[in-house]
């Protein structure tokens, strides 16, 4: 995407054909640098099962290759009816290993009583980057603290490797 974004600004503006394809190539290379970062801290973690408030996360799991178990709601419009839930609390069982996620765009009540009277650990996961501080390169800064939030959801003798 990145090199078909500067292949149509250089032919817009051929004068700075040269400054698009080099800015196109570093940024490449963060964008690779990053998902092998991503890659790196998400693999202890590959193992565990975790629910999502929707959907949006199921194509970060196949990427990565985590243990995605599916989404509390099929659409963010549409709250899951009680069947819905008693097929989560079903599948989660007593396993201790796993985790369901709220978002912060989303109440976080649903996920609170999805997961009472179970093992399963609860925690936000900021998948609009809403806690990054905006500007230029906030994408390349990181997000300490959702990667804090992921280690206490995923302690070590929850990990199996």
């Amino acid at each position: 995407m990145v090199a078909a974004i500067a292949d149509a600004l250089a032919d817009a503006d051929p004068g700075n054909a040269a400054t698009y394809r080099d800015n196109a190539e570093a940024l490449s290379r963060r964008l690779e640098a990053l998902e092998s970062d991503i890659a790196s801290r998400l693999e202890p973690y590959r193992s565990v099962p975790y629910y999502t408030f929707h959907e949006a996360f199921r194509y970060f799991d196949r990427r990565f290759g985590l243990n995605g178990r599916g989404a509390i709601a099929v659409s963010p419009e549409l709250q899951p009816g009680a069947q819905r839930i008693a097929e989560i609390r079903a599948a989660i069982g007593s396993d201790e290993r796993v985790c369901v996620f709220a978002e912060p765009a989303f109440p976080p009540r649903l996920v609170d009583v999805i997961v009472e009277g179970t093992n399963a650990r609860s925690g936000v996961l900021d998948d609009l980057g809403q806690a990054l501080t905006p500007g230029p390169g906030a994408l390349f800064r990181g997000d300490d603290g959702q990667r804090r939030r992921l280690r206490a959801l995923f302690p070590e003798h929850h990990v199996r490797r």
